[in-house]
């Protein structure tokens, strides 16, 4: 089998780990702006929920195959994204002493809050509306996520 290189422009489009990087930064920030520390699934849930078609009507309505999309697709390369964050001093991650990775909870730094904060441009004013409107909308719940994803965590 051969290999096809994409060119740049196209790869930027579809594995954009800068843009994904901060997309979890602001999202961690705009939810711990009601809470100190965040769970990393919860997160990646309201993450994703920003992502895919989302009403949000008293009984929201989602596409659970195309947040199962988003979700595996972040998923690999997630743990390395965090690392990016917490060496940078965007965020620090707790952990409470457990090797479960799904029990880690991120705290969003001074540093990293100033950096969302001085994210002005309609993409990320936009993300932090949709994520506001959607943990607002929908309450986070392990089931929920299990729901979506499968048995996988």
């Amino acid at each position: 089998m051969s290999s096809v290189d994409l060119p740049a422009s196209i790869k930027l489009v579809f594995e954009n780990k800068k843009l994904l990087t901060m997309n979890l930064l602001v999202t961690a920030y705009v939810l711990t702006l009601r809470k100190k520390k965040i769970n990393i699934y919860e997160c990646l849930f309201y993450y994703i929920l920003s992502l895919i078609s989302f009403s949000e009507k008293a009984e929201p309505k989602y596409d659970k195959k195309e947040f199962q999309y988003n979700y595996f697709k972040i998923d690999k390369t997630l743990k390395e994204l965090l690392i990016y964050l917490a060496n940078s001093d965007l965020i620090s991650l707790d952990s409470n002493s457990s090797k479960n990775f799904s029990e880690i909870s991120i705290i969003v730094t001074d540093r990293g809050k100033k950096m969302v904060s001085d994210l002005q441009g309609p993409y990320f004013v936009d993300l932090k509306e949709k994520i506001k409107v959607s943990s607002t909308t929908l309450k986070y719940k392990k089931q929920y996520y299990k729901q979506f994803v499968g048995e996988v965590l």
